[in-house]
């Protein structure tokens, strides 16, 4: 992050340097805006400064009219901070064109796309910006857009869980619950059609006990790795044309 008018200053002049007519800068208000780097180096106006909050936390957007409540657990702890100071308020108010409120779906998507697909590791409000263009791409379409990715202050246990929700997002990763016969022979044979489309067991539960099916019948929750959502609706309709009856579990 750019902690210090120096940083902050380097940043306007870069971004100065690329904008456009049709340019976007996305910003933690708090990292990128103050006093001493607006006085240095100001953003060119040509360029669309927008700022971002994290919905549960708009107390930014409440201090410009906003009415919204304020309260929640959110991914953004870095800026999840109940009310906006003065100066900060001031600073909005003359250079910022809009804020935008953001939920914890797109944040955790964002997160996910930058470690994924950038092998950037970043923090709830680090990720913010990028959360912010995965919300509303209309709202940026066509334009050249700057995001400013800051911190990687987040717990290793909460990263791993937000990778592996959103693999089971994309039909990557998957729980699918099979009913079947309870006889010799069935547990392998549904697993050898799931490995014949290529998909890779992970994980298997055999339940007979706690189900409301007929005494003869018992089911399984297999956990599979596919290639994606097209791979795993292939694998669904191959165990269904073979006669079971599947459904993607949601737990």
């Amino acid at each position: 992050g750019f902690r210090n008018a120096g940083g902050r200053e380097s940043v306007a002049t870069f971004v100065n340097s690329i904008a456009g007519q049709n340019s976007s800068f996305v910003f933690e208000y708090d990292l990128n805006l103050s006093p001493e780097a607006d006085a240095a180096t100001p953003l060119d106006d040509s360029v669309f400064n927008t700022t971002y909050r994290s919905g549960k936390c708009p107390f930014l957007a409440n201090a410009q009219g906003g009415a919204r409540a304020i309260g929640g657990n959110t991914l953004a702890e870095g800026i999840a901070v109940k009310e906006a100071g003065a100066l900060t308020r001031d600073i909005v108010r003359d250079h910022v064109d809009d804020i935008i409120l953001i939920e914890e779906r797109p944040l955790e998507r964002a997160l996910s796309l930058l470690m994924n697909e950038q092998k950037i590791l970043a923090e709830g409000a680090g990720a913010m910006g990028l959360a912010a263009v995965y919300a509303d791409p209309d709202r940026f379409r066509g334009r050249s857009v700057g995001l400013v990715v800051c911190g990687g202050n987040i717990d290793a246990r909460l990263l791993s869980m937000i990778l592996m929700r959103d693999l089971a997002r994309a039909g990557r990763l998957a729980r699918l619950r099979v009913s079947l016969l309870d006889m010799p022979g069935q547990l392998v044979r549904v697993a050898s059609i799931i490995a014949d489309q290529g998909g890779n067991v992970i994980d298997v539960g055999h339940h007979r006990t706690y189900s409301d099916l007929p005494a003869k019948m018992t089911c399984m929750d297999v956990t599979i790795d596919t290639q994606g959502q097209d791979h795993l609706d292939r694998i669904i309709a191959n165990l269904q044309d073979e006669g079971y009856e599947v459904e993607i579990a949601a737990y």
